[in-house]
């Protein structure tokens, strides 16, 4: 689903160029949860943009879904992003102007899909996550957990092939975290949707299918 072939990426030219990323190279197959796991400053979130089509390697080769995307162009990547991928973040980048099901609905409206339709799949997504009661809602009413529910809900409103999620327990409790892990692991379980989970929280990372260990921009262990 996701490959990482000789990845290098630098940012700055010389003498102050920064190299962050060094010959990464790993494949996610469709339907695995997988942890990218590593302290701060070892590479996490610019592996993460690379793989959210969000930034472009120095070097190297990235495919989605068997596809090389090195020769895109932005559009293309705009388009395969908005097809193919969901995003859950930190912050759960709600906005407080839009009800709970709007910000739900959100990235159907980027789609072209018509009101009636968005609001049918927000609501059918909302009641899956017992939200359904909170549709109407600002999500400024709503718990840290209730909000990255509602993140969730909006990564897989429009069924993307591939969910990548930063730090998604971050900002939350620990029993809340667990509580968002279960959903996460629950629908990677129950419909083969392909995880990668960024975390520096090893027992979040064990109860993923794989482990891969970035250190100073180098992968060095991959543990199943």
């Amino acid at each position: 689903m996701l490959g990482f072939h000789d990845i290098n990426k630098v940012f700055g030219r010389p003498p102050n160029a920064i190299s962050v990323l060094h010959q990464v190279t790993f494949n996610i197959r469709h339907g695995e949860f997988c942890a990218i796991v590593g302290p701060s400053g070892s590479g996490k979130s610019s592996l993460l943009n690379l793989a959210g089509l969000l930034d472009r390697p120095t070097s190297g080769c990235i495919t989605i879904n068997g596809q090389p995307i090195g020769t895109m162009s932005a559009a293309a990547l705009a388009r395969l992003r908005n097809r193919l991928l969901g995003f859950v973040f930190q912050s759960f980048h709600l906005l407080p102007r839009l009800s709970v099901w709007q910000n739900v609905a959100l990235p159907l409206q980027y789609r072209g899909i018509d009101l009636p339709e968005r609001k049918r799949r927000a609501h059918a997504l909302l009641e899956r996550l017992a939200l359904l009661e909170k549709a109407e809602q600002s999500p400024a009413r709503l718990s840290g957990g209730q909000q990255q529910r509602v993140a969730l809900a909006r990564a897989l409103v429009g069924s993307p092939r591939l969910l990548l999620a930063d730090e998604p327990t971050g900002n939350l409790d620990s029993v809340t975290a667990a509580e968002v892990m279960a959903l996460l692991t629950g629908i990677n379980r129950q419909e083969g949707l392909t995880m990668v989970l960024v975390t520096h929280d090893q027992a979040l990372a064990r109860q993923c299918h794989r482990r891969i260990t970035l250190l100073d921009g180098r992968v060095v262990e991959v543990t199943s």
